[in-house]
């Protein structure tokens, strides 16, 4: 069981403003790049209650032995130390890679769903804050006909909102997941560029960029691609 998507990465992700962070147009990191686990876009100028997104889970090669890539829609983790996040994860263990979905309500730990994930499988992801600190999080595996809700209460501030790729952090490698495209994007059920998101590249420690997002190919819709382990 891995923890590496973890609030506190994102944290670090979205600390170093400038660098490999960037307006909603092309996703292209300044120079010099700043260290980021994840890729993707986010918002975090208003208050969330809401953000889904649908992709197609890619096939992906281990990079070494322990890689990891992970790909999943959350609220909260930008600006706040909290974050409700659910999505498939793929996990290298000798060089083998295990598909999975999980979800996270940080700061307790991340949780397996007991569900199949394999490759060309068609994942839809949401949190949803239904009510007075409660929270609703649902996976549906279209292509293996399942769906897993958890509805977890907790207060958080609801200060931002996720569509991501997470690489392991630093000193792990990025498995090898060639590229996924990120469709039916919402953001307070409204398609994700009306909400004036960042985009943002994934960049190791030491400047390497590791994942390129794209600019929004629809108002819904954007594609990261893997470049360097």
């Amino acid at each position: 069981m891995t923890t590496r998507h973890r609030c506190v990465l994102v944290l670090a992700a979205a600390a170093a403003l400038g660098g490999a962070l960037i307006s909603a147009g092309p996703a292209q990191a300044a120079a010099p790049p700043a260290p980021s686990t994840v890729a993707g876009y986010y918002a975090d100028h208003a208050t969330y209650t809401s953000v889904t997104a649908t992709w197609v889970q890619p096939k992906t090669t281990c990079t070494s032995p322990t890689a990891y890539v992970s790909f999943w829609v959350g609220l909260d983790g930008i600006i706040s130390n909290q974050v409700e996040q659910i999505g498939t994860q793929v996990v290298c263990t000798a060089g083998v890679p295990a598909y999975s979905a999980w979800y996270e309500v940080y700061p307790a730990p991340p949780v397996i769903i007991s569900k199949p994930v394999k490759p060309g499988d068609t994942l839809t992801a949401s949190v949803v804050y239904t009510a007075t600190n409660k929270f609703t999080l649902t996976i549906t595996n279209a292509t293996e006909g399942w769906t897993a809700t958890f509805v977890k209460s907790l207060s958080a501030p609801r200060s931002s909102a996720e569509i991501f790729v997470q690489g392991p952090g630093t000193g792990g490698s990025l498995a090898n997941f060639n590229k996924v495209n990120f469709t039916n994007c919402l953001i307070n059920n409204a398609p994700l560029a009306s909400a004036g998101p960042t985009g943002v590249d994934m960049v190791s420690s030491t400047g390497v960029l590791q994942a390129h997002t794209s600019a929004l190919t629809t108002p819904t819709s954007f594609n990261v691609t893997w470049v360097h382990a």
